[in-house]
């Protein structure tokens, strides 16, 4: 998987795929290298409204595939996607017959997330830029650079 255990800061937009304008978010995802998996956590502040928090598992399957589970505010969706090369790629659905794909791939300075939701006949569009956070240490001190 490119997007190494640790925090990650991003920016992006989701729209209705009729709407020429966005709605713009920042994004702080957490990952953590559990004992049988990854533990993701993704946060997400739009421009309008109230943030919202998602909770990522995936695991290896016997397959040599991944097995992702996402549970979030009216989000709750399985899905497979193949993370051994680039880009990575990802389908979900959900008992609410939400269907979500996703890819990830490295741009220039910074990885991407592309993707779309259909959620009954409505379908979203959104992209996502993210950067890690770089520590640098000197001496007894840290000190945390946010990647812009």
């Amino acid at each position: 998987m490119i997007l190494q255990a640790g925090t990650w800061f991003g920016k992006g937009s989701w729209r209705e795929i009729s709407d020429s304008i966005g709605i713009k978010f920042d994004a702080i995802i957490e990952i953590k290298e559990a004992e049988q998996g990854i533990d993701l956590k993704l946060k997400v502040d739009p421009a309008a409204g109230e943030p919202l928090e998602y909770q990522v598992w995936i695991v290896e399957n016997e397959a040599g595939l991944y097995s992702i589970s996402v549970i979030g505010p009216s989000i709750n969706v399985e899905g497979t996607a193949k993370l051994e090369s680039l880009p990575h790629l990802a389908m979900f659905y959900g008992e609410d017959l939400d269907q979500i794909t996703v890819t990830v791939f490295e741009a220039r300075e910074v990885y991407g997330a592309r993707g779309f939701l259909k959620r009954q006949a409505d379908i979203f569009t959104f992209e996502l830029a993210l950067r890690s956070e770089r520590e640098v240490v000197q001496s007894d001190n840290i000190i945390t650079f946010r990647a812009t």
